[in-house]
């Protein structure tokens, strides 16, 4: 990945960040990772946006294993429920480089709502990456 296209992405993804947040006042903190672990867009954390990617690529990638060791075909998503509050990992549909959001939303949100609007947020940020390449 070039440095032009490299920014064009993160851009796009920023902007499908913000917006997510701004209109989920449940939701604490997002980023989007890159497959092999590194950040490339975030918005609020309380935790180095470095080492959430990088966690980020890893549980997704044991997800990965898991689904395929018992034959599910693909990971698409990777849940937490924590006593106060929720994680959710998800792939960005469509994205050439493998690329991963994670939202943490907090206790009061509801994990439909947020399986909801992060599936959304990752399809709009597909659908522009996929008309940028």
């Amino acid at each position: 990945m070039d440095a032009n296209n490299s920014k064009m992405i993160a851009a796009v993804c920023q902007a499908a960040l913000d917006k997510l947040h701004a209109n989920n006042t449940g939701i604490l903190a997002a980023l989007i990772a890159s497959a092999d672990g590194f950040n490339l867009a975030a918005i609020r954390s309380d935790i180095s946006d470095e080492r959430l990617a990088a966690m980020t690529s890893a549980m997704h990638a044991l997800g990965e294993q898991i689904v395929k060791e018992v034959d599910l075909q693909k990971c698409h998503n990777v849940m937490i429920e924590a006593e106060v509050g929720k994680v959710l990992m998800l792939n960005i549909p469509g994205s050439k480089d493998g690329l991963i959001m994670t939202a943490v939303a907090n206790e009061a949100m509801v994990f439909g709502s947020l399986l909801f609007v992060c599936r959304q947020c990752a399809a709009q940020i597909g659908e522009k990456l996929a008309v940028a390449y």
